[in-house]
């Protein structure tokens, strides 16, 4: 109630008050996997975990990627958000692909 009386008080509004969010592109993808026939879990093969290291660094702190298991289905999510929308779908498409080659 203090931010309305604020802001009714200033006669601004409330979109110019309240305007403290800035959207970045996002891109998720799923990445089908054989669950019965892994050996062995994609996201602990060094490989990936190179990649996902390397993908950070690309983003240098004005990002952020998400990795992980999808609790009901057999995939694995690949989400990553940025200022640079090119840089985070080619983030997002290598990541997918060493995903796929460490699931195979």
């Amino acid at each position: 109630l203090q931010a309305l009386a604020v802001i009714a008080g200033e006669k601004i509004p409330a979109s110019a008050a309240f305007n403290c969010f800035t959207p970045t592109p996002q891109i998720n993808k799923n990445v089908k996997i054989d669950a019965a026939g892994l050996v062995s879990d994609p996201l602990s093969d060094p490989g990936v975990k190179a990649a996902i290291a390397a993908a950070e660094q690309r983003l240098s702190g004005a990002g952020r990627i998400v990795i992980r298991k999808s609790g009901t289905e057999p995939l694995i999510r690949v989400m990553a958000e940025g200022e640079d929308r090119k840089l985070v779908a080619a983030i997002v498409d290598e990541l997918c692909a060493v995903i796929e080659k460490a699931a195979r």
